[in-house]
């Protein structure tokens, strides 16, 4: 993290989240009020990459993302879920049900992602911090 990332203060140095401007302890890898990755080195750990993976997804259905997000969203989501038809449907009756469940989280959270796109804002002035107001 850069100076600029950190408050210094009786206790020592915390670092601050750069998504909620949350203070956090140095040795911490996810911010404790968010829980988004506070490093690159977060994800590198598979129950930590998990979790980074996690607040992809709750960022993605929650607030107005932009719409390059949007498109992201699309290709990630999309991509997996034609991977998902391709290499799982051919199994037995568990492995198409286990695929079956997976298509409908992938099209629940493309439905939320777009629909919270596309929503028109009824108070511009109230609309959350890292998301854009005005999106491309």
């Amino acid at each position: 993290m850069s100076q600029q990332d950190t408050v210094r203060t009786d206790q020592g140095e915390l670092f601050l989240c750069p998504t909620c401007l949350a203070t956090n302890d140095p040795r911490n890898d996810f911010c404790e009020a968010c829980r988004a990755p506070l490093s690159g080195t977060s994800s590198i750990d598979p129950i930590k990459n998990i979790w980074a993976r996690g607040f992809l997804y709750r960022e993605m259905c929650h607030g107005r993302p932009s719409r390059i997000v949007l498109i992201g969203a699309w290709f990630l989501v999309a991509g997996s879920a034609i991977g998902i038809l391709i290499f799982g449907l051919g199994g037995g009756i568990l492995m198409t049900a286990l695929c079956l469940l997976l298509l409908a989280v992938h099209g629940i959270v493309l439905y939320r992602t777009t629909k919270n796109c596309l929503r028109k804002l009824k108070h511009p002035a109230r609309a959350e911090p890292g998301f854009a107001r005005n999106p491309l």
